[in-house]
């Protein structure tokens, strides 16, 4: 199951348009809610796909970068229940979020939304993320 979730999520961020544009987190957040339908989240979600956001919250774990994937660091957002963030780092970033972060650091991602999914929770993945710390 884990590997397909990985496949699946590896699809999607293939996938992405060509940036452009800036939207606010809570914008993004609202098109994946789950008082929507699927049908309803996959058109809200077409809107805001591609476009740069930013969001704060705290870490929960961070993923080494793969043969594919940079690192990945996924955090609880703040002010939310039950939405998590993944932010895939840009390249040169992949060394120093392994080496500054620890779980419960504050994080601002800055990246490009790029898919989402919902499981247990909502979680919502940015691409070429560039990394903001906190203590």
């Amino acid at each position: 199951m884990k590997e397909l979730l990985r496949t699946t999520a590896f699809a999607c961020i293939l996938s992405t348009p060509a940036f452009g544009g800036t939207v606010e987190f809570a914008q993004a957040s609202n098109a994946v809610s789950t008082r929507h339908t699927e049908a309803k989240r996959g058109l809200l979600w077409e809107e805001v796909k591609g476009q740069h956001t930013h969001v704060t919250g705290r870490v929960t774990d961070v993923e080494a970068a793969g043969w594919i994937l940079n690192a990945a660091v996924h955090i609880d957002v703040e002010g939310y229940n039950n939405l998590s963030v993944t932010c895939y780092v840009e390249e040169k970033y992949n060394d120093e979020v392994i080496e500054r972060l620890s779980k419960g650091d504050r994080f601002l991602c800055s990246g490009y939304l790029s898919n989402y999914m919902i499981l247990l929770d909502t979680n919502i993945s940015l691409t070429d993320s560039t990394p903001s710390y906190y203590r």
